[in-house]
């Protein structure tokens, strides 16, 4: 969701066509890497392949900006004739680092600054100046001709990427806000650029049934309930995140101390099947009553699966959230917006569908 806002961000300032791909990917596991795109149209029914289609209102995002499916672009040039095709091209940002290694994700920033007086655009650097040294050669490499703020900081202007003419701009993959946000010195004005498209992000009809029918089988009516979300996994192992990891024994006994109807059922999401049993038991033995889960027998795709559970955090009177986890994060920004909450499935998930 976080690509998917970035991508939107960068589709409304540019004022160009937001290409939505044909799939978003997934990982069979917590620790597994996700197929590559070039799988996923190469494969039919790769299950950690879904079109984007299932899993978002696309009619929603085209209240913001235009939006055009990769098929539809596809079809539309491949169909040109040759004189309308010679233009067409493609314009990469490519900073040299893997950005789908979440360390490389956190250790580097690039700040894109509105920039609309063009200052920080002028005031580049050019690369002609020879390095010093191997280490400034390539960190200058990856900055390309930005100003570089530090060892992992570069800023750049978003006046450049204004100035591109080629048909399209492709950013690398796993652009989140530390690679993609843009920035303004006026906080008023940043919120403007990267939160304004958190109104027009939502999941498609498919996703929202799919959460309905699990609180029915649940929780049942009425749809009254305290949810958790705990990420194990990769969270045990990546050193930044080991600390935000309480055990299931210590969380479970915090939370029933502290939530005010803890004699609610409390729905558990967790992407750690393994480990379901011992975090079920946890919280039974804290005290609560009624702990339920996915159901597994529900035969849905692993993002259907992920955005539903989201979905189903959302509507809980009491939300416990993972700390460190972009997931939780979504979940708590959408239940401090009532706006948002409302085409997120609340209350129309329980009504209008």
């Amino acid at each position: 969701m976080q690509e998917l806002n970035v991508a939107m961000n960068w589709a409304h300032f540019l004022n160009r066509t937001l290409i939505l791909p044909k799939y978003f990917q997934s990982r069979s596991t917590p620790s597994a890497s996700e197929p590559t795109y070039q799988k996923c149209l190469a494969v039919s029914d790769h299950p950690n392949c879904e079109p984007v289609t299932n899993l978002i209102d696309i009619d929603r995002l085209q209240q913001y900006l235009d939006v055009v499916l990769e098929e539809e672009y596809n079809e539309k040039y491949n169909d040109a004739t040759t004189s309308d095709t010679d233009d067409i091209s493609l314009f990469v940002i490519d900073f040299g680092i893997d950005f789908s290694i979440r360390s490389n994700r956190t250790k580097y920033l690039i700040r894109w600054m509105e920039d609309l007086d063009r200052n920080v655009l002028h005031s580049y650097t050019t690369l002609s100046t020879p390095a010093t040294s191997a280490t400034t050669r390539t960190q200058s490499h990856w900055c390309q001709k930005g100003i570089q703020l530090g060892p992992f900081r570069c800023q750049r202007s978003a006046q450049e990427l204004v100035d591109v003419t080629s048909k399209v701009i492709h950013f690398p993959a796993f652009t989140t806000f530390t690679v993609g946000k843009i920035w303004s010195s006026n906080l008023k004005q940043r919120d403007l650029l990267n939160k304004a498209s958190n109104n027009y992000v939502g999941p498609s009809k498919h996703v929202l049934t799919v959460a309905r029918q699990v609180l029915e089988e649940t929780i049942g009516i009425p749809y009254k309930y305290n949810a958790v979300h705990i990420r194990l996994g990769d969270f045990l192992t990546e050193t930044w995140a080991k600390s935000l990891v309480k055990s299931n024994k210590e969380r479970a006994t915090i939370l029933f101390n502290t939530v005010k109807e803890s004699n609610l059922p409390l729905y558990i999401a967790t992407n750690d099947d393994q480990h379901l049993p011992n975090i079920l038991q946890a919280y039974i033995e804290a005290g609560f009553q009624h702990v339920v889960t996915w159901p597994m027998h529900q035969n849905a795709s692993i993002l259907t699966r992920s955005m539903a559970e989201q979905n189903i955090l959302i509507g809980a009177e009491h939300f416990d959230s993972q700390k460190g986890s972009t997931y939780s994060g979504y979940v708590d920004l959408v239940r401090s917006n009532a706006d948002i909450m409302q085409f997120h499935g609340y209350n129309a998930m329980l009504t209008d569908l």
